[in-house]
């Protein structure tokens, strides 16, 4: 199995918290790792106007006037990058929903990942980090990296990929891979099984025979562990604890319903209660169908 897998261009959306902040030094690293282009996005919708007007002592609420005050912290933010990581980054500001915006903007700019901090501004319920932020994980085809405000570790040294029986569990491999190399990572499979059949336990150590085979390969060390459980994303959440992870990598379960794109009830629960950096990637059907075969 080769699938090419890049981090090219990376978008940060940000509201200027301190989460997003954290957000966007991991964005800074991973840019200057991959050697991908950085945008710092911000997207005027009302609560946001009144953060960056009543942060910077401002007046004015036509979009000429905001998006003028708001170059001030995009650039702030884009010097910090520089002086940090060496890279350049872009500044760009949009007026309108802020998922619907980000998303639009992944779709112009063939931007290859999102890396954005959960939850800032006001705790899990504020307006960008929050539910803002958990519409752009639970809506977008891209890779997403989302971050809390602790989450100050930039190297990713020990990556917990969970595996279960679900159609898409091995599209992320080749992604973990990816990272693995680049931070020289040991990656920490939890191969989770919620079933007492056989044969389900036969296909799931038969998943992760192929897989720790793929990566030793490519030189990546890895540990597992066959764990039954009840409860994937609690057993995730506590396996990615007791092992120290510096990041978690799960599949989003997609499915197509009536009000578009969701998250599976597995990565919902990740992305809602890991204080563990996740990346969440998207399924890519056509290509399991036709490409994967670890």
């Amino acid at each position: 199995m080769e699938l090419n897998f890049d981090i090219t261009h990376i978008l940060l959306p940000t509201d200027f918290s301190t989460t997003a902040d954290v957000a966007l030094r991991h964005a800074g690293n991973l840019a200057k790792l991959f050697n991908a282009r950085l945008t710092i996005l911000n997207v005027r919708e009302a609560f946001a106007e009144h953060v960056v007007l009543q942060r910077y002592g401002l007046k004015g609420h036509e979009d000429k006037e905001y998006f003028e005050h708001v170059m001030v912290p995009l650039q702030e933010r884009a010097s910090l990058v520089e002086n940090e990581f060496g890279i350049k980054a872009e500044i760009v500001c949009k007026s309108g929903s802020i998922p619907s915006e980000v998303n639009k903007f992944v779709k112009e700019n063939k931007v290859s990942d999102i890396v954005i901090g959960m939850h800032g501004l006001k705790g899990r319920d504020s307006y960008f980090m929050g539910g803002n932020a958990y519409k752009i994980v639970n809506s977008t085809k891209v890779p997403v990296l989302q971050v809390e405000e602790g989450a100050t570790q930039l190297e990713y040294k020990t990556i917990v990929m969970p595996l279960d029986s679900s159609f898409h569990t091995r599209e992320k491999v080749p992604y973990v891979s990816l990272l693995a190399q680049k931070f020289g990572s040991l990656v920490k499979i939890p191969a989770l099984l919620t079933s007492s059949s056989e044969e389900t336990r036969t296909n799931l150590l038969k998943i992760l025979h192929q897989v720790e085979q793929y990566l030793n390969t490519r030189n990546i060390r890895t540990e597992s562990e066959l764990i039954s459980t009840n409860n994937l994303a609690r057993e995730t959440l506590n396996y990615a604890e007791k092992n120290h992870a510096d990041l978690i990598v799960i599949m989003s379960e997609q499915e197509v319903s009536l009000k578009g794109l969701f998250l599976g009830p597995y990565a919902q629960q990740i992305v809602q209660q890991s204080r563990i950096p996740v990346f969440t990637i998207p399924p890519k059907v056509e290509m399991l169908v036709s490409r994967v075969s670890v």
